[in-house]
């Protein structure tokens, strides 16, 4: 809707092509202009630029087509494994990419204020990020916790991968390496 928004107010900007999931009851219905498909060449051919926040697996198949095509790919969609991450490494060697688990100015923001944060307070603080989702959320830890464990991280000098703690229950007793734990409430 915000793509639709944005387009609608700069005559420069066209919605080129508009995806949806096979089944869906408006296939093929216009979308400003543009008939929504379930097919992603369709969608994606003769465009610049795709933006999704989809599901994993739609990113990392329409990201591929995009790539072949020469199409630039902003993503936000979050929920991808170690071998999800590394296809989209792998394709942003091929086209630009831009993959971020939140695009709020704001959460940004945050992001470097707990990066300096960890790196001012240094090893002896620790760090434990607590959400809160509604049912319907798909990953968790969401995209948006897990870049802030990544700025913890970052700010000890850590590879977050090698110091990730995700849940902590019962006597689990002192956190030995200061690992940032990030706890998921639904």
């Amino acid at each position: 809707q915000m793509c639709r928004r944005v387009t609608a107010r700069d005559p420069g900007l066209v919605l080129g092509g508009a995806l949806e999931r096979s089944g869906h009851p408006d296939l093929g219905e216009p979308v400003d202009g543009t008939p929504l498909t379930d097919e992603p060449s369709v969608a994606i051919r003769g465009n610049q630029v795709v933006i999704d926040f989809s599901e994993p697996e739609s990113t990392l198949i329409n990201l591929q087509i995009a790539a072949g095509a020469g199409v630039a790919y902003v993503t936000g969609t979050t929920g991808f494994d170690a071998e999800g991450m590394k296809k989209i490494q792998e394709h942003a060697e091929r086209v630009p990419v831009c993959h971020a688990p939140n695009f709020s100015l704001a959460v940004n923001v945050l992001a470097w204020l707990v990066r300096e944060a960890a790196a001012k307070l240094g090893p002896d603080f620790d760090a434990e990020l607590f959400e809160l989702h509604h049912s319907a959320k798909r990953d968790a830890p969401s995209g948006t916790a897990l870049r802030l464990a990544e700025a913890v991280a970052e700010g000890r000098g850590h590879n977050l991968a090698d110091h990730l703690l995700l849940a902590r229950a019962g006597a689990a007793g002192n956190r030995t390496d200061r690992a940032p734990a990030t706890q998921t409430l639904r």
